[in-house]
This record gives C-alpha cells, sequence and structure tokens, in this order.
C-alpha cells in the first residue's frame, strides 16, 4: 500500500462514508451527504459520551503528519502514526492565520458588506466563507475549549481593531455586531483595492497592527490624502448627496488632529490615544451617522449589481 495525498483520502472516505450510512427516507445529492456527514459526527459525540472520553489527545499535526493508506478490497483505513513525514510536506496544511493576520481581510470585508450583517456570528461565518481558500485545515481545528480556531482568532482580530478605534465600541455595535467607525472606513478604504482577501506574508512582526494599516493610518494625516480616500469611497455622488457637508466637516477636524500634539507623534505606544481622541472628535458630528447611511445603501446597491451581473454572465 501506497500513502495517499490526503485530498485522495478525503475523497476515498467520502465514498466509504456514503456506503456504510444510510438514511431514511432517501435523500439525494450534495444534501443527502451533508446530512450523512451531520450524523457521522453526531455519533462520534454519543460514543464519546457514552465512553466518557470528551477531550481529544491526538493532535492535528500529527495525524497529518503521519501515513494514511486507503485499502478498497476491505474497505480499512491504516493510520502509521510511527512514521512522520518531514514538517516541510506538510508546512502548508499546518499554517495558521493568526489575528494579527486576519486584520486586513477583516476589515475589508466590513466594508464590502457595511451593515449588511445583522450578529457577530452572521459576521464570522460570513467572513470566514470568503476568505476560506486563504484558510488551512488547522485554522478549523477545535481547540481545546471546544471552538474553531479561525472563529476565535477572527474575535482576537475584532478586539485589536476595536482597541485602536477602526470599529465602533457602544453596547449597541461591539457587543451584538461589528461595524466599522468612520476611522475603520477611511483605513479600509486604501487597503481594499489591495488583495483583502489573501494572505499575507507569515513574517514575524511584533507590532499589533498589520503594517498596511499601520501604513493607512499614518497618511490619514495628510489632508489631500484623506480628500483622496473620502473622494474613492464617496465616487457615487448620486448615493452620496452629502459628499460635499461631509468633506467640508472632516476637513475642519483635520485641522484640529493635525495642529494637536497628537498628529505629531509616531511612536507605536500613542498610536491607540491618536486613533481614540480622532475617534471621538468625529463620532460626537452628526454628519458622520448620514455618511454611514449612505455608504450602507452603496452596499446594497453594490450587492444587488453583483447578483445582476451573475444571472447576466454565470461564469
Amino acid at each position: 500500500m501506497v500513502p495517499y495525498e490526503f485530498s485522495r483520502v478525503a475523497q476515498d472516505l467520502t465514498r466509504f462514508l456514503d456506503e456504510i450510512v444510510s438514511i431514511n427516507p432517501i435523500a439525494k445529492g450534495r444534501d443527502c451527504f451533508e446530512l450523512k456527514i451531520d450524523i457521522f459526527e453526531k455519533l462520534i459525540q454519543i460514543i464519546r459520551h457514552e465512553t466518557n472520553y470528551a477531550q481529544n489527545n491526538l493532535s492535528l499535526d500529527q495525524l497529518l503528519r503521519s501515513n494514511i493508506y486507503v485499502d478498497d478490497n476491505d474497505r480499512r483505513v491504516y493510520i502509521d502514526l510511527a512514521q512522520q513525514r518531514e514538517e516541510q510536506d506538510t508546512a502548508d496544511l499546518l499554517k495558521v492565520r493568526s489575528a494579527r493576520n486576519l486584520q486586513a481581510s477583516l476589515i475589508g470585508f466590513l466594508l464590502l458588506n457595511f451593515r449588511r450583517h445583522n450578529s457577530v456570528l452572521s459576521i464570522i461565518e460570513n467572513f470566514i466563507d470568503e476568505i476560506k481558500p486563504s484558510l488551512s485545515i488547522k485554522d478549523f481545528e477545535k481547540t481545546k475549549t471546544g471552538v474553531i480556531r479561525c472563529f476565535t482568532n477572527t474575535r482576537f482580530t475584532a478586539k485589536h481593531l476595536r482597541d485602536f478605534g477602526l470599529l465602533k465600541f457602544t453596547q449597541k455595535e461591539a457587543y451584538k455586531v461589528w461595524e466599522l467607525s468612520f476611522l475603520g472606513v477611511l483605513v479600509s478604504a486604501q487597503i481594499f483595492e489591495e488583495s483583502w482577501r489573501t494572505r499575507p506574508s507569515d513574517s514575524v512582526q511584533k507590532l499589533p497592527l498589520d503594517s498596511r494599516i499601520l501604513d493607512a493610518l499614518a497618511r490619514l494625516k495628510n489632508t489631500n490624502g484623506v480628500r483622496g480616500v473620502l473622494e474613492y469611497v464617496c465616487k457615487d455622488k448620486d448615493i452620496f448627496p452629502s459628499f460635499d457637508i461631509i468633506l467640508s466637516a472632516f476637513d475642519k477636524l483635520a485641522k484640529i488632529y493635525l495642529s494637536s500634539d497628537l498628529g505629531k507623534r509616531n511612536d507605536l505606544q500613542n498610536i491607540k490615544l491618536e486613533t481614540s481622541t480622532l475617534l471621538s472628535l468625529l463620532e460626537k458630528n452628526s454628519w458622520i451617522e448620514r455618511f454611514m447611511q449612505e455608504l450602507s445603501q452603496q452596499s446594497r446597491i453594490e450587492e444587488c449589481m453583483r447578483t445582476v451581473r451573475h444571472l447576466l454572465n454565470p461564469r
């Protein structure tokens, strides 16, 4: 027997599962197979409960580095735990997108889907689905707390973004739904055109924020740069009738911000203070909510247009 690649193992195990589980009433298609997966997983839970073995002492790393053999003749799967593969052979399978690694992707998602989701769980599920091609099996491993790792890391990501004023932090938004602050909109708009869905470099950095976000925050100290960001976000003047008011109001706030000592601080330790101060200045202005409502409208229109384009050109 020759060790199979994991994609082939999954294909063979899919066929085995389809054969050993029968459902009444008989269902067809993918919905039927997905139900069989759910049933099998619940059966494992029953076994764990009845045998009083709730924990899992086999790490995913150990399993993925083992040689797995599938025998079609006697319908058996053989796992060779004694002989481990080289780490470089399974490196991609074991990569994890850390909380900092997810930051740029999350604010890009929140801009594209501004006020489209009404709960944190809905945001996380749709976000993970959006960036799934950049995630590994290890990202979907359940931790000792019983939570899927990428779900936990996404929550940590939101906390970091909130700490720096990029997400709103009120009982209404932060505890029930994640929403970009006005500052977060200005930052995410700058990196949105980049490949925000993809996995950034895995280079080790001690900074609490993604370097792209730090660069975007730094560019906000340039009034002309901010105007450029706003013009990009508000490119459809029919949707943003208040654009001129927004720009004028922000120019006044920018002068206050840039003339203060905060605008002259460049060390990382003061970034939180800078962003929180600017955010508090921004959020006091009534035109902010008007802008947010118009941004939400644009998001819905873009969603509808994507649906129309898909119907006209399904390929």
